[in-house]
């Protein structure tokens, strides 16, 4: 729920909107691929809890905290610096 509503933070028409959500749900199915793919290596499931938890950090303080910090105060405006 949080990732759909930082994409509707920053999108006010529904093209664009629709476009975002449509790439967002094809990196799912990428990672969800991926997933099943280590899943079905039989890699040991503490090295699973381990790449989990070290791409949830990563992906959490690359990606997500910058655009959080950017959210404009309404859809479709731009994030003043200041």
């Amino acid at each position: 729920m949080f990732v759909y509503w930082l994409i509707g933070a920053y999108f006010d028409d529904l093209e664009t909107l629709t476009l975002a959500v449509g790439i967002m749900r094809s990196f799912e199915s990428i990672a969800s691929c991926v997933a099943f793919c280590i899943v079905a290596a039989q890699v040991s499931p503490i090295v699973i809890l381990f790449l989990f938890i070290f791409m949830f950090i990563a992906e959490a303080l690359d990606t997500t905290l910058p655009f959080v910090l950017l959210v404009p105060e309404r859809p479709g405006e731009r994030a003043q610096h200041g």
